[in-house]
């Protein structure tokens, strides 16, 4: 058992580019150190994906305003009679109306899933670090 703990230590610390010994006997400070920078690094990227999920919903004003420009062409485009060569029917804007449509709510739903996903995991890793370093060292082991 005490081998398959020291080799979870090395990967896990090879992870994060700290070189220990853990054979020795004084590795408790370095345990310490690394459990400490295993719940940043957890938290970190939580963090990164909370940002990622902020800006997927700082997109909505962008697609709001592309679909209100769309909706303007299609009633303009939808009472003018076919007179140009370059003319965009109805149906291809109400395509393009709906692909928009559902790219604006595809982003409304992934932000949302990521924020709360991942603040989860920031919660967590506040108030009880030891979850994250069991759940690291549980898929190292796998």
């Amino acid at each position: 058992m005490e081998n398959e703990v020291i080799e979870v230590l090395e990967q896990i610390s090879e992870k994060f580019g700290i070189a220990v010994d853990w054979s020795s006997k004084n590795v408790i400070p370095y345990l310490e150190k690394l459990a400490d920078e295993a719940v940043r690094y957890k938290i970190a990227v939580s963090i990164y994906w909370v940002l990622i999920g902020i800006m997927l919903l700082g997109t909505i004003p962008i697609w709001k305003r592309v679909l209100r420009n769309y909706k303007i062409k299609y009633e303009k485009e939808k009472e003018r009679a076919m007179t140009s060569r370059f003319y965009i029917d109805a149906s291809t804007l109400e395509m393009i109306i709906t692909i928009y449509t559902t790219c604006k709510w595809m982003c409304i739903l992934v932000g949302i899933l990521i924020i709360v996903f991942e603040g989860s995991v920031i919660i967590k890793g506040l108030i009880l670090p030891e979850s994250i370093l069991f759940d690291m060292i549980k898929s190292l082991m796998k």
